[in-house]
């Protein structure tokens, strides 16, 4: 859950939490609480680029091997930094959307969490599109058994039925 607002037009702030679970990451659970300032660089109806920087805390409970001296628990504080790209590359017919973050921990800037998110979405009609999806994670410190870096790459059609 994300709110931002925009308190001029090209600054303002964001204010988010979120809850997940992830059992290929060892993650029961999974919360953050953030804040930060969010800056416009443009926005038209071609191409947007948006960036955030902040505050986030992080609460895990982790699910760990018998024999792991690894905390079962554990609490960050973020340094939480985004950028974001949206490009109607042909208006349309063919978007790209991408969000990069990056989020060292405040008393550890070798403990970094970094994400990219991104969509590439081709419209085939008004109730209709395709497309491709991915998501790249990078965890310099993951919990016993955990690759560092996980690579997810995702096609898609979407049907508006209403």
């Amino acid at each position: 859950l994300r709110y931002t607002r925009m308190q001029w037009k090209n600054l303002g702030a964001d204010f988010y939490v979120q809850q997940q679970f992830d059992e290929f990451h060892r993650l029961i659970s999974r919360t953050l609480v953030g804040t930060g300032l969010r800056g416009v660089v443009f926005n038209n109806k071609t191409i947007g680029l948006w960036f955030g920087s902040g505050y986030m805390a992080e609460a895990e409970t982790r699910s760990l091997p018998e024999l792991s001296e690894e905390p079962v628990d554990v609490q960050n504080h973020r340094w939480s930094n985004y950028l974001t790209l949206n490009w109607q590359i042909i208006p349309e017919r063919l978007h790209f959307s991408n969000t990069a973050y990056y989020q060292p921990r405040f008393d550890d800037f070798n403990d970094i969490q970094a994400l990219n998110e991104g969509k590439l979405n081709v419209p085939m009609s008004d109730k209709i599109s395709v497309g491709a999806s991915w998501i790249v994670r990078y965890d310099s410190m993951p919990p016993a058994d955990v690759q560092p870096m996980d690579v997810k790459i995702l096609g898609f059609v979407n049907v508006i039925i209403l």
